[in-house]
């Protein structure tokens, strides 16, 4: 997909071999979500060949608001890294390459259409969808519940202490006080129910570690 230069130039990561034409282009930022599909991709370049899953990446900028102009928005609407240009598909809306956009939509679409071997996701439906229950809770109520609770409760405490108080049991109960919180209780699970997810341990992260790890990926 053609994009303005107004939005900074796509850069080659150091595992794109030189002369390399990437087919996938990944618009970014160093955020938690942003990471998800940069550590992927170098999951499957280092599996399957940088050939086959090569990609470059445009980092874009906060700053000058980047993810809203209009040339982005026309890969994402809702105006938000990570989103995907595959160039190796037919977008069936653009006819331009297939926008994929949110961070588990891309993680997804990459396993079903590049890890052609199953090495990172699943061929069994039901552990499948096992998985996908795990990506979404992570992708649906984890991130967003940590992210608008660090931004916005200094600006309702400000407001009032019912908004203060609103987001901070949200954030207990997702992450814990004094060993409560939905993360420590999935965290104390039996090890029967963590050895499941150990053939997909780049889209699920690391079974050993606790559900919102940093080396999970979802």
């Amino acid at each position: 997909m053609s994009t303005s230069s107004t939005l900074p130039a796509l850069q080659s990561p150091p595992s794109l071999p030189e002369g390399t034409s990437p087919k996938l282009h990944l618009y970014t930022q160093g955020t938690p979500n942003g990471f998800k599909p940069s550590i992927y991709l170098e999951e499957l370049i280092e599996t399957y060949g940088a050939e086959k899953v090569g990609y470059d990446f445009a980092a874009l900028s906060f700053q000058e608001a980047d993810q809203k102009k209009p040339e982005f928005l026309k890969i994402n609407p809702n105006g938000r890294i990570p989103a995907l240009v595959d160039d190796n598909f037919t977008d069936p809306v653009t006819n331009a390459g297939m926008a994929v956009f949110e961070s588990a939509s891309i993680l997804l679409w990459l396993a079903e259409n590049y890890d052609t071997d199953s090495k990172f996701w699943f061929e069994d439906k039901l552990l499948r969808s096992k998985a996908l229950s795990w990506i979404f809770f992570a992708h649906g109520g984890v991130g967003p519940m940590q992210g608008e609770s660090f931004e916005l409760v200094p600006v309702m405490y400000a407001r009032g202490r019912k908004a203060e108080w609103r987001w901070k049991q949200d954030w207990k109960a997702v992450n814990g006080d004094k060993g409560h919180g939905l993360l420590v209780r999935l965290h104390s699970r039996t090890q029967r129910d963590r050895q499941w997810a150990q053939p997909a341990f780049s889209l699920l992260g690391d079974p050993s570690s606790p559900v919102g790890d940093e080396r999970n990926i979802s």
